[in-house]
């Protein structure tokens, strides 16, 4: 399948999971190097006329150069993806899962600069999304959810060994005690917290937890696909996690302009309650 010579993506150039896909677009022959446009250049120039730049902030815009319709979001990236994936327009046909993947497609949209921080620019068009708190929320609890349910399997994985005495729901408690009360310090402590900063904070606490949690996945899967038990691997597996999360947390926090106060407390409150749990439990 040859590409579309008579579209072009238009993305945000200060996104870098935008770059990184409508790059691998181009390396999948579904566009045109030339047809891959980032908002910089395409904000002075006469394309601009087809686009609603309100709306391209929050769904990418695929234009047609011949002066056609602009596709955006979920339906831009299904014109191109059906190209290589035919079933898939057939399948996003069907009003539930067209709806499921429009909503996945929204948090996403709306939270790509707390999952991946990047700066305003100076100057120019800047193609951040509006702040939406409903979609700031939706996303706070899939990161919880993600994180819950793989801390849950990596407690399950510990149970095999014979001395761990922890299952799923003990892990449950040791990793998740600490993060439930810095979400709680974060609603509750007025200062130094601007309105929107304190939702940021704790989405940016979520992205935090699906870091860590996939460090995780590896030694789970080798303990669910094999019956190799090495003590080893989960400890190695923890460690990187929880150096991962702290250097996030200090990058994150410096990013929305907090104390390194915060990082400090966050870390105390995770090893103290992990520790409190593990007297208890073992």
């Amino acid at each position: 399948m040859i590409s579309l010579p008579n579209k072009a993506i238009i993305y945000d150039d200060q996104c870098p999971a935008c770059k990184l896909y409508t790059t691998g677009f181009v390396k999948w022959g579904l566009l045109e190097q030339n047809n891959r446009i980032p908002f910089t250049k395409i904000i002075d120039s006469d394309k601009v006329s087809q686009l609603d730049l309100q709306h391209s902030r929050h769904h990418i815009p695929l234009i047609d150069l011949t002066g056609g319709e602009t596709l955006y979001g979920l339906d831009a990236l299904v014109f191109l993806l059906s190209q290589k994936i035919p079933f898939l327009k057939t399948l996003l046909r069907i009003k539930p899962i067209y709806s499921f993947f429009s909503g996945f497609y929204n948090i996403i949209s709306y939270n790509r600069r707390i999952i991946i921080p990047v700066h305003t620019p100076a100057s120019g068009f800047d193609c951040a999304p509006d702040f939406s708190l409903r979609y700031r929320l939706y996303f706070i609890a899939l990161a919880v959810s993600i994180a819950s349910v793989i801390t849950y399997a990596f407690g399950d994985s510990l149970s095999h060994f014979s001395l761990s005495g922890i299952g799923g729901m003990d892990m449950l408690c040791i990793a998740g005690t600490g993060w439930v009360l810095q979400i709680l310090m974060a609603l509750c402590v007025t200062l130094p917290f601007q309105p929107r900063q304190r939702i940021n904070y704790i989405a940016h606490l979520g992205v935090i937890m699906i870091m860590g949690v996939f460090i995780l996945l590896p030694g789970i899967c080798l303990s669910a696909l094999t019956a190799y038990q090495y003590p080893l691997i989960p400890t190695i597996s923890v460690v990187i996690s929880s150096s991962i999360m702290l250097w996030q947390h200090i990058s994150r926090v410096r990013h929305i302009q907090l104390s390194q106060g915060w990082t400090i407390g966050w870390f105390l409150i995770l090893q103290i309650t992990a520790a409190f749990w593990l007297y208890f439990l073992t």
